[in-house]
């Protein structure tokens, strides 16, 4: 989970905090816990520098996020920490920028869109990187839609924002990046919203999605490049460690497997309760309970019942033979004797013996589907706007 991905460059140390030496203290504390090394020790290693040789690339340190602690208001941006002093100690720890994770905000827009732009420049003059982040097109969270807008047009305007990184996920375990839109009216709609990429397409800054995983970055690259918008590379959010969800398919043909069912499903004998359409590539075991503990105790129940139903024990066992063509053969032997007489008192017996092999062939039976709920799903599906966790 520290590593990330290969050929890594740039490297965001994320707190879920407002302030800086909140986001320090919790920075400090997780790597002096992580090299088993006192807090005033770890500080004075400067953990965060290319010296210590325990991080590569730039540093940076991200203020803000999507709970109440890193919301963003023009009292906590006073109190941040933007002052000579409170950015010295932040490079002094060898962070070479910092973060600002913009979700949740609270108060006046008019104040807030000020404060930032005043936070971003001491950062500038203090000789550290400024970057943004935000839930796809503007923050989800604001006192107003108005903020939003000015939000965003404030950053579209401003010269002191290095790299500008919408975060292209919801969750952080989506199976493909998603290009939802932000809405910033009440009339507003994923797909139809005031806050649109176009209208944060002149940034100066570089664009560097914010992305679940490394390997949603050339979808990304693609749909910004027909839009006119150069992309710099990315910043994975999951943890290499994390788990990967399946990939769901383009078009689904779906069934509800009622539980009180399955113990009639078995394998090479499913009845149309349980099999639905030969496309079927979504099923539903649906049990009417609302405990999983419960659901799962039903179905498993249930479908015991059919494994465990001795007139299917053959097929089980056919279902098992590593060979899938298992060839059976049978051979018959048939005599048949013919007596002749002839005359002059002769008699000659004749037997006749016929051989007949009998070989079949067993395939395993198709496991097919019934009744189907037939589900399209659109080139971009409806999304919640929240970011990081």
């Amino acid at each position: 989970m520290c590593a990330g991905p290969a050929s890594r460059n740039l490297n965001v140390i994320f707190s879920g905090e407002a302030t800086l030496s909140s986001a320090l203290t919790v920075a400090f504390q997780k790597q002096a816990t992580a090299l088993r090394m006192g807090l005033s020790e770890t500080r004075s290693l400067r953990p965060f520098s290319a010296d210590a040789g325990i991080h590569t690339g730039l540093q940076f340190i991200s203020l803000g996020g999507s709970n109440a602690a890193g919301a963003f208001s023009n009292e906590t941006l006073h109190g941040a920490g933007f002052t000579p002093k409170g950015l010295a100690s932040v490079k002094a720890a060898g962070f070479s920028g910092i973060c600002f994770d913009v979700e949740v905000t609270e108060g006046s827009a008019d104040a807030l869109a000020p404060a930032l732009e005043a936070a971003f420049l001491a950062c500038k003059k203090a000789g550290m990187l400024v970057m943004v982040t935000t839930s796809h097109t503007a923050p989800y969270a604001a006192a107003t839609d108005h903020t939003k807008r000015l939000l965003v047009d404030s950053w579209v305007k401003s010269k002191n924002i290095d790299i500008f990184s919408p975060q292209l996920y919801t969750s952080g375990y989506e199976p493909a990046p998603q290009f939802e839109l932000t809405p910033c009216l009440p009339t507003d709609t994923l797909f139809d919203s005031r806050c649109t990429w176009e209208r944060l397409k002149p940034m100066k800054a570089a664009w560097v999605p914010s992305l679940s995983s490394a390997e949603h970055y050339p979808a990304a690259e693609k749909f910004f490049g027909k839009l006119g918008i150069q992309t710099r590379g990315f910043v994975q959010w999951r943890d290499p460690d994390d788990p990967k969800l399946p990939r769901i398919p383009d078009e689904l043909t779906g069934y509800y497997l009622k539980a009180w069912n399955l113990g009639e499903c078995r394998a090479h004998d499913t009845p149309l309760v349980c099999s639905g359409l030969r496309k079927k590539n979504l099923n539903v075991v649906f049990s009417g309970t609302a405990s999983l503990e419960k659901a799962l105790m039903i179905a498993l129940r249930e479908q015991k019942k059919a494994l465990d139903d001795q007139s299917i024990a053959t097929a089980c066992k056919v279902a098992r033979n590593p060979n899938p063509n298992p060839t059976l053969s049978l051979t018959l032997t048939l005599s048949l004797s013919l007596t002749l007489t002839l005359s002059l008192t002769l008699t000659l017996t004749l037997t006749l013996t016929l051989t007949l092999t009998l070989t079949l062939t067993l395939s395993p039976y198709p496991y097919q589907g019934a009744r189907r709920a037939h589900v399209r799903a659109p080139g971009q599906g409806p999304a919640g706007q929240r970011g990081h966790e």
